[in-house]
């Protein structure tokens, strides 16, 4: 999203609901949401225009609605307003806050853009008169969203309850507080129909690098971030946390992040990965999830959105400490960290060269460290939840030799250079001794080429001259790039696993399996089909590894959720995401015919994240990192019966022009 040119001061805006009222299971900790956030926002440096509307029950009568006055019931009619409040006065480059903590429902799958796997979304809000429920459906939550993103305006969206799946809160002992779907409610309001088919077909294609993902509900989300509590088939909690009251424990840790990264402008990215770790601490069965724009910041827009590769890990005292990334995402025996204490409010660094660690087991999904005998006890006993752990090298990435033409110049001055990159596979030899994945040669004008295994030049890759400044460290970044991408495309794992799920990629011209070779036209549209056939949750991970070299996420949020097939719960068991394919116009206007696409999918049995698999385009300038942007180490529990299960699959798909 690009950032606006403001010629007036920037506004804030702010909608909170918190609903304990409810006629069926009443809550005790969303108003208590609502109340913790608004003090927060009082406290800022910028003033906030802030709406408040909360329910909470009438203590020691036997009266059903709300205590508070009615024009600040959470009613539909009151919310929709607020939002088309916040629509009317906000002005491009103004900041948008929205902030639900309550009950939700999931409903069957009958609408365009509800998911077929876990249903649709409805928020729980009351009816005018405060006595019953009338639902918000996703759908017009999220058009009410898009009609404040087209003007311009930068917005983030708090949901306290299941988003994409059971929406539910529950209390501390895990009794479960659903509201199941009431058919009734729909018959009181029904839906708007020809709104829907004019939200259909209004609706933009959210394009994605090489690929144009079709909308979902929630419409092209580039212009805004949401965060919710947890998946489909998870309990969303409210707990007693500060040994006061009660609060939902993605509200209260929210909190925690925001007071923690005050000042700072952190991206969503950093304050959702604080909070996972935090739930893996304590609530490892709970995992919140990120929709959108993952680089804007709270209330403001993000001047660095630099690519961030890394990921968090988590301790206890149990299993020692553990990355959150294992052989799936390429990590290995021996590969080396080093883990630092970073407060992100000032970015300094507890320890300036960190805490070196190595992987001493290298499991499926995650990794347990060791540290060298010559670190002090005390350095590693002082790790606690938000340290940063740097990977420093990668062993894998040696699997793929590169060689260096011995009539290449300034070959010691590579030879040094190398000191630094333990992680690649260097050699200098003669021509047709070994096999290897890449080679560097120079041409006559004494520019650096490099060729693939077979000797063929690689395309789109940038012009490196052996004069240039910094010409080697660059000739170095770019095949440690190359060596990256290698890797993850040829990233597989045979198991039984691949038993308990079916995929497919549909295309105009059949349907396909892995590894088949898939043939387009550009502007085809196709579609990833995957069934679940085993009895637990599957996580699924869809990238796309383009032409000019990058590993990119292809949906609006970084995983699809697929529970079991349970059609009596309103699971079906399939997921359905469809994709519009593209020449990419840079290579077609440079005379290219055809390109080759890779979607790489990892398929996993557990909440995981392959950020650090993550490339940008070959070439493309990316800033250096803030310091607060590095992995997460949390200190707690761990379940251990979680299972670690996961495979990799590539289908190959060649576009070409028309």
């Amino acid at each position: 999203m690009e950032r606006k040119d403001l010629t007036r001061p920037r506004s804030y805006h702010a909608l909170l609901v918190g609903i304990d009222c409810y006629g069926e299971k009443p809550l005790r900790g969303a108003v208590n949401d609502a109340k913790a956030i608004n003090a927060y926002l009082k406290k800022r440096r910028h003033q906030v225009q802030i709406q408040m509307l909360t329910a909470t029950p009438q203590e020691g009568s036997d009266a059903t609605t709300p205590a508070e006055d009615p024009g600040i019931w959470p009613t539909y009619e009151n919310v929709t307003a607020a939002l088309d409040n916040i629509t009317a006065r906000a002005a491009p480059g103004d900041c948008a806050y929205v902030h639900f903590s309550g009950h939700g429902t999931r409903m069957d799958a009958t609408r365009a853009f509800a998911n077929e796997a876990t249903g649709e979304l409805a928020l729980n809000l009351l009816t005018s008169e405060g006595r019953g429920i009338r639902y918000l459906r996703g759908e017009e939550f999220a058009a009410s969203l898009k009609g404040i993103v087209a003007k311009g305006v930068l917005v983030t969206v708090i949901l306290d309850c299941c988003f994409s799946g059971s929406v539910l809160r529950s209390d501390h002992d895990l009794t479960v507080r659903e509201l199941s779907y009431d058919p009734t409610i729909d018959q009181r309001y029904p839906a708007d129909t020809a709104f829907y088919n004019n939200l259909a077909s209004n609706s933009r294609l959210s394009v994605c690098r090489d690929v144009v993902s079709l909308p979902n509900w929630l419409i092209d989300p580039e212009g805004y971030t949401i965060m919710t509590a947890c998946g489909p088939s998870e309990l969303a909690r409210e707990d007693v946390l500060d040994g006061k009251e009660k609060h939902g424990i993605l509200s209260y840790l929210l909190l925690q992040a925001l007071v923690m990264w005050e000042g700072t402008h952190a991206p969503q990215l950093d304050i959702y990965r604080y909070i996972c770790a935090k739930f893996k601490e304590c609530w490892p069965r709970q995992n919140p999830m990120l929709f959108g724009n993952r680089s804007l910041s709270f209330f403001a827009d993000y001047d660095n959105p630099a690519h961030d590769p890394h990921t968090f890990v988590i301790s206890s005292a149990k299993a020692g400490i553990r990355l959150q990334v294992g052989i799936a995402h390429g990590v290995t025996e021996g590969d080396l960290f080093s883990l630092f204490s970073t407060h992100p409010a000032t970015g300094s660094s507890v320890a300036t060269d960190g805490v070196p660690a190595r992987v001493r087991t290298a499991g499926k999904l995650t990794s347990t460290l060791e540290f060298p005998d010559a670190i002090a006890d005390n350095s590693v006993q002082s790790i606690r939840t938000g340290w940063g752990a740097k990977q420093k090298t990668q062993n894998l990435l040696r699997k793929f030799p590169i060689r260096l033409a011995p009539d290449s110049k300034f070959l010691a001055d590579v030879s040094a250079a190398l000191q630094s990159r333990g992680s690649l596979n260097v050699q200098v030899s003669s021509l047709g001794t070994e096999d290897y994945s890449f080679l560097v040669k120079m041409d006559t004008e004494e520019n650096y080429i490099i060729l693939d295994g077979r000797d063929q030049p690689l395309s789109n890759i940038p012009i490196i001259s052996a004069h240039m400044k910094d010409g080697i460290p660059h000739l170095l970044d770019i095949l440690e790039h190359l060596t990256k991408f290698k890797l993850v495309k040829e990233l597989v794992n045979n198991s039984l696993f691949h038993n308990s799920f079916v995929a497919q990629l549909f295309t105009p011209s059949g349907e396909f399996n892995a590894d088949d070779v898939v043939h387009v036209t550009t502007g085809d549209q196709v579609a990833f089909k995957v069934q679940n056939m085993g009895d637990q949750t599957i996580y699924i991970h869809i990238y796309d590894m383009g032409p000019r070299w990058n590993i990119q996420n292809i949906v609006s949020h970084e995983y699809h959720v697929l529970p079991p097939r349970k059609p009596l719960e309103g699971y079906s068991g399939t997921l359905r995401t469809k994709f519009r394919m593209k020449l990419p116009p840079e290579l077609e206007e440079a005379g290219h015919k055809v390109c080759e696409d890779v979607f790489k999918v990892f398929i996993t049995t557990r909440q995981t994240s392959f950020l650090s698999l993550e490339l940008p385009r070959l070439g493309q300038s990316v800033p250096e990192p803030k310091k607060l942007s590095h992995s997460r180490v949390s200190s707690g529990n761990i379940e251990d019966d979680m299972t670690e299960e996961w495979a990799a699959l590539a289908f190959t798909v060649w576009i070409k022009a028309k």
